[in-house]
């Protein structure tokens, strides 16, 4: 008893250090003051999902525009009322607003002595003002030195006007078939059915048509 009184004696400043650090310690453990825990106070990543409280983080303590869509789970996002319809596409090649073609090959070629013959013809129907633009492909049938001239005619009403220059050619030594391109336009008609033809004339000697090819097409 005297000894350990006696190891009291001589080292009671070092034992009420000791107890004094190990009681502070305890006590901030399990007493911290108030608002003294910070950002710095806590590891990374030490809060998660286990650690919060349910429905502890509300719209309140989530910063505006810091979520994204693929914050949210798949289906979590509301969708939003259908939007209007879109404008209906138009008819006919190459947004075309109208279209019409003709192609044949007469069984009995068409003689085209005696002034112009109608070859090819269709209609256009545009819905709105228009450019109509028609392209044609032509084949004759003639001998050395016949000289034919093919050309395209607008009608609407029975009354036709020339949508394009003439074709022409002249049919060289042993030539016999000879096709050849005819091309129009004619812009800014109102809504309607019109009739577009390809005219061809022979203006020397006795050719006839023998096939082709008519496209038209009227874009807004």
């Amino acid at each position: 008893m005297n000894r350990f009184a006696s190891y009291l004696r001589r080292h009671h400043i070092a034992l009420l250090a000791l107890f004094v650090a190990l009681g502070g310690t305890s006590y901030a453990a399990v007493a911290l003051p108030a608002n003294s825990v910070g950002v710095k106070q806590i590891k990374k990543s030490a809060v998660n999902r286990a650690k919060l409280r349910a429905n502890a983080v509300d719209s309140t303590r989530v910063r505006d525009g810091s979520l994204h869509a693929q914050d949210f789970a798949s289906g979590q996002l509301p969708q939003g009322p259908a939007g209007p319809a879109g404008p209906t596409g138009p008819t006919g090649p190459a947004g075309a607003i109208a279209s019409g073609s003709d192609s044949n090959y007469p069984a009995t070629k068409i003689d085209l002595t005696g002034g112009a013959k109608t070859v090819l013809s269709t209609t256009v129907s545009p819905t709105s003002t228009s450019r109509i633009v028609a392209t044609a492909s032509v084949n004759v049938a003639a001998k050395p030195g016949d000289a034919v001239s093919c050309y395209l005619e607008l009608g609407s009403g029975g009354n036709f006007t020339r949508i394009s220059s003439g074709a022409y050619f002249d049919t060289a030594p042993g030539q016999a078939d000879v096709a050849f391109p005819v091309v129009g336009a004619a812009a800014d008609r109102p809504a309607g059915t019109y009739t577009v033809r390809v005219q061809c004339d022979a203006i020397g000697g006795t050719s006839s048509y023998a096939a082709g090819d008519l496209v038209v097409v009227a874009t807004g």
